[in-house]
């Protein structure tokens, strides 16, 4: 299988902003009137909130459930049935994409050995709460469960280099050669495991061996996610902590204090970079330099601690919520 390097809206690549000589440079702004694209802290907290792990979904077969006493019966089941202390960030119930008097309940958990546990460890119940359940499907593997294989030859047989993976580490879920923006083939190969223990201990070798060769590896990250203020379309902060009286029109740049006589005239233009595209597109190559900048930050703090609890692979994964 193969994958085009790129995880949350647009075509950049974590790996390769992870070796860019250039993402400690601070983005400067065509227009005197926005904020300083500087990462700071209030950034990077923002785009590690966004960093969760898909959820598991039960479907149960009633309009309503005790979701309290459901939660409360799956942990004492994984720790008496399968001594294992399961931790949770969150668990709520939804109708949302559900016949009538069905719901679902939609499990987030707090860590990778959480993750794995509920992937391919415990042995479910028949019935939680009373109720019969079903797994509405399973999640997709999140990037902290996954690893990029580095310098694999363009002249390696991936098919050979995929068995011999997968005889050493039978928890193997997924083999993907990446692909580079123009679909070219890479040197990267991501390999995503069941088990956090196997990709952890893997990655803190630093180094893997497959056919007698020995590859480096690195933790996958995705893209971080952007914060732009919707009041001054500044990059890095929420509208409530914004300096900014006016309102910045995300479509002509210009500034307004009221939006009912306010009127942009068919220009539009960036107040990033003066292109002709809405100040918030993702596209500009202002913000996406800033997301490579906060991208390597997050690289950064994850060296000395290991962050890759924290991230996410793609929002589609994550089903909508009440």
């Amino acid at each position: 299988m193969s994958r085009r390097i790129s995880t949350c809206h647009h075509d950049e690549s974590p790996l390769l902003q992870q070796i860019n000589d250039d993402t400690n440079t601070q983005t400067k702004s065509t227009s005197p009137n926005i904020p300083s694209t500087k990462v700071i802290d209030e950034a990077k907290r923002y785009a590690q909130s966004c960093y969760l792990f898909p959820p598991f979904i039960l479907h149960f077969k009633r309009f309503k459930i005790n979701d309290k006493a459901t939660i409360d019966e799956l942990l004492n089941y994984s720790k008496v049935n399968c001594s294992f202390d399961l931790e949770l960030a969150d668990f709520r119930s939804s109708s949302i994409r559900s016949n009538d008097n069905e719901c679902n309940l939609h499990i987030f958990v707090k860590n990778s050995l959480s993750f794995s546990f509920l992937y391919s460890n415990i042995k479910w119940t028949d019935k939680l709460g009373g109720e019969v359940f079903t797994i509405d499907r399973q999640p997709a593997i999140p990037p902290q469960l996954a690893l990029i294989i580095t310098n694999v030859s363009y002249k390696t047989n991936l098919n050979e280099f995929e068995n011999d993976l997968k005889v050493r580490y039978e928890n193997i879920a997924k083999f993907i050669h990446l692909k580079n923006r123009n679909q070219f083939d890479t040197k990267l190969v991501e390999v995503e495991f069941s088990s956090s223990k196997t990709c952890d201990d893997v990655l803190i070798n630093g180094s893997i061996m497959v056919n007698y060769i020995k590859y480096d590896v690195k933790e996958f990250l995705p893209v971080a996610t952007i914060l732009i203020c919707s009041n001054c379309m500044g990059l890095g902060h929420f509208r409530k902590q914004c300096k900014q009286s006016d309102i910045t029109s995300k479509i002509c740049g210009k500034r307004y204090q009221d939006p009912n006589k306010h009127c942009c005239q068919g220009m539009v233009k960036c107040i990033h970079c003066g292109g002709d595209h809405n100040s918030n597109d993702l596209k500009c190559k202002v913000i996406k330099q800033y997301r490579a900048n906060l991208t390597s930050t997050l690289l950064s703090s994850s060296s000395s601690s290991r962050t890759f609890d924290k991230h996410l692979k793609s929002w589609s994964d994550f089903p909508p919520l009440p």
